[in-house]
């Protein structure tokens, strides 16, 4: 049996788009990923892409841990109520909220962001739930039966390959696999992966080409030393948590084997916690990392040569020549800018690009001048950046903030009162209510003349009457009677009135501790009380320092992915996550070759594809009179029934573009004699068991089962041959039994 299966790119096909894509396999609606851009600038439409297809979703799955992948979760979880489950490895889980928290910091730092808070990161990933490479679970949601397993990827700790299968459906999600093996993660599992029905993977590095990770190594080691031995300073801007790693224990090793004693510095708000929980998460790392920690039982992120520094500040102690791996990897934003700003007019510095970013503008300029080996270039830099208030713009500020606070005052005041003068239930004395009624009633009035009060009290021209009468039309200096409040023993008591001194403090010191921990929690960054405004800033950057872009983004390479995609041999495939030209000439190299299927889709955004592997099947709707008809027979786990209907047209009330099949009211047009349908498979070997508990001689003879003295013929269709006696109808009704007859 299979699955109606629907496929949508909703970011990232003929484009370098952040990855997010909606799989549909019947009704179950699956977001395989969800990410988005180092500014965080495609929120807005990735949010309006998929409320447009859909208005919830049953299940999230991630596949790596950069936010090219997860950036958009947050937002889009947040924006759209959802309470559906997220699966990762358990490596993704703990390293995504890192990744959205540094990307959050430097973007807050460098101008005005609402979309979410670091509040809302956390109670997200709560929802993730983390699993181990092979783990086989049944994702939860209307349709069942649909099994997920996560496969290594080989890219960084925990990214994945997920591969979802129902009845004959076998769906493979591949995309930033890694078929090499790494200093410390293993090569992608993908041995395990064959003659999937459907594959989805992404063309992003189908045209480019990698060389040898020795010669890579060699020139990385090779320029560091030389700016070191100059007395330079090597800037390597690198993700949070992902591809860092790798860099980070290749310099540990290299140093700690050749003996340097240079300081090397990761610059990252959370750098402590990413090699904290790096150093917990052995067993996901390679054999060689593995073989070592178990010989000399030293953790392998134990570093001895690279210091963990979380602010800039920290690098001012250290003068002279030093590298330093610093956040964000686009150089949009975050520590990696500041230095670049700082260092690059220096021609003893160096800047090396270790990843090919093609969704930051601002990176890939640079990465043009680094693949040229030019040493000055100018490049334009747009930000922001919060100055105070002053002059008049401060004055009109502080003006509206004195407002606002008076009526937010007001207005607690008035919920004061009017909770006061209505406290307590209706009684049986009618003066009292009355009394209550003519108390809110006053309560209105005095709130309408204080909103509507004027600076000087103006004396009512049509005023009359004696002293003792005097009244006047507004009212200056109001004043509200505090009421008490009684309960059923007797006026209130506010138990904070018998408080001990000591209790006081207690309660304070709590209160106090409680908002540290939320400042903690909430880990904004810090802002001046000063009032402030935010200032956009041009100007033009010169650089005059030594640029070189050595690839160690641990990518599969075009000529990788050509022996992979034969090696797989999926019988559909679905190209998306590439630029139009790597999309197109990965889509004819498999049209064109013989040892990959010619079935090959590149959908474009938000075009819906039918990828069932059966295209003949179709969706259609029952109606109550046509499915209280239908008489069901079990057979294993299944239902099934022979339906005979006519497809009707639909009714102007339903707006679905699914048919209804309807009973046929014309009876003479039905058949009057059908042969029954026997459904189901029997294995002799099985059903010779069967007959043997039913008192049977069985035996075989010459492929047959002769039981007693018939014989089921297995060649072709099953047949029964023999005397109509009673163990004929005996065998005939076990085998009965063994079909659904419909």
């Amino acid at each position: 049996m299979t699955s109606f299966v629907k496929f949508t790119p909703i970011s990232g096909a003929f484009g370098d788009e952040p990855l997010c894509y909606l799989l549909e396999i019947d009704q179950q609606k699956i977001l395989l990923d969800c990410g988005c851009d180092p500014a965080f600038e495609v929120l807005p439409d990735l949010l309006s892409r998929i409320t447009k297809l859909t208005k919830t979703i049953d299940v999230i799955l991630l596949s790596h841990s950069n936010l090219e992948y997860l950036g958009g979760l947050v937002y889009v979880y947040k924006e759209m109520a959802l309470h559906c489950p997220i699966y990762a490895t358990i490596p993704i889980m703990n390293f995504g909220p890192l990744t959205i928290q540094e990307a959050l910091r430097a973007k807050c730092l460098d101008g005005p962001f609402s979309y979410f808070s670091m509040g809302d990161i956390m109670p997200v990933f709560e929802k993730c739930i983390g699993l181990r490479y092979l783990q086989n679970i049944t994702l939860p949601g209307i349709v069942r039966g649909i099994h997920a397993v996560p496969y290594n990827a080989g890219h960084s700790l925990g990214a994945c390959i997920w591969r979802l299968r129902k009845d004959t459906d076998d769906i493979v999600y591949a995309v930033g696999y890694n078929h090499r093996k790494e200093k410390y993660v293993n090569e992608a599992s993908l041995d395990a992966i064959s003659r999937p029905t459907l594959l989805i993977t992404d063309s992003k590095h189908s045209l480019s080409s990698t060389n040898p990770r020795k010669q890579r190594e060699g020139e990385l080691f090779g320029i560091c030393v030389k700016v070191l031995d100059n007395h330079g300073t090597v800037i390597i801007p690198v993700d949070t948590c992902s591809r860092s790693l790798e860099l980070i224990y290749t310099f540990e090793q290299y140093w700690q084997n050749n003996k340097l004693d240079k300081p090397i510095f990761f610059l990252s708000s959370c750098s402590q916690k990413v090699i904290e929980y790096a150093k917990s998460t052995i067993e996901w790392m390679s054999e060689n990392v593995k073989r070592s920690f178990e010989n000399s039982r030293e953790n392998p992120f134990n570093l001895k040569n690279i210091k963990l520094i979380s602010s800039m500040e920290e690098l001012r102690d250290y003068r002279g020549g030093k590298i330093i791996l610093a956040t964000s990897e686009s150089l949009e934003n975050g520590f990696s800018r500041d230095l670049l700003v700082e260092f690059g007019k220096d021609k003893k510095n160096c800047l090396i690009l270790p990843f090919k970013l093609s969704n930051s503008k601002f990176y890939s300029q640079i990465l043009k001048f680094a693949e040229t080996k030019n040493r000055e270039a100018s490049i334009q830099i747009s930000y922001q950046k919060e100055d105070d208030l002053v002059g008049e713009e401060l004055e009109s500020f502080l003006r509206e903030e004195i407002e606002r606070k008076r009526k937010e005052e007001e207005e607690e005041e008035y919920k004061k009162q009017l909770e006061a003068a209505s406290d307590g239930e209706e009684s049986d004395d009618e003066s009292t209510n009355d009394k209550k009624r003519a108390r809110l009633a006053e309560i209105e009035q005095e709130r309408y003349w204080t909103l509507t009060q004027f600076d000087l009290n103006v004396k009512d021209a049509s005023f009359g009457g004696d002293f003792f009468k005097k009244s006047f039309t507004h009212q200056m200096f109001p004043y509200f009677e505090k009421r008490l409040k009684f309960d059923d023993y007797g006026e209130s008591i506010q138990a904070e009135d018998y408080l001990t001194a000591d209790d006081l403090e207690e309660r304070r010191r709590a209160i106090e501790k409680e908002r540290r921990l939320n400042q903690l929690k909430e880990d904004e960054p810090q802002k001046s009380q000063r009032p402030k405004k935010w200032v956009g800033y041009d100007f033009t950057l010169h650089l005059r320092l030594y640029m070189r872009a050595i690839d160690f983004g641990g990518y599969a390479d075009g000529r990788s992915i050509k022996n992979i995609l034969t090696h797989i041999s999926p019988k559909k495939i679905i190209l998306i996550g590439g630029s139009p030209e790597a999309t197109t000439a990965l889509a004819q190299y498999c049209n064109f070759s013989n040892d990959i299927t010619n079935d090959v889709i590149s959908p474009k955004l938000l075009e819906v594809v039918n990828v069932s592997s059966n295209t003949n099947i179709y969706q259609i709707k029952l109606t109550d009179a046509i499915l209280s008809s239908l008489q069901f027979e079990k057979l294993a786990s299944y239902e099934l029934s022979f339906i005979n209907g006519i497809v009707g047209k639909k009714s102007e009330e339903d707006t679905s573009t699914v048919p209804t099949l309807d009973i046929i009211s014309d009876q003479s047009k039905v058949a009057d004699v059908r042969q029954p349908i026997f459904i189901g498979d029997v294995k002799l070997s099985e059903f010779r068991k069967l007959c043997n508990q039913s008192g049977l001689m069985t035996q075989f003879y010459k492929g047959d089962l002769v039981c007693n003295d018939s014989v089921i013929d297995s060649t072709g269709k099953l047949t029964i041959e023999g005397n109509l006696t009673d163990a004929y109808y005996k065998v005939r009704n076990l085998l009965y039994r063994q079909h659904a007859i419909i």
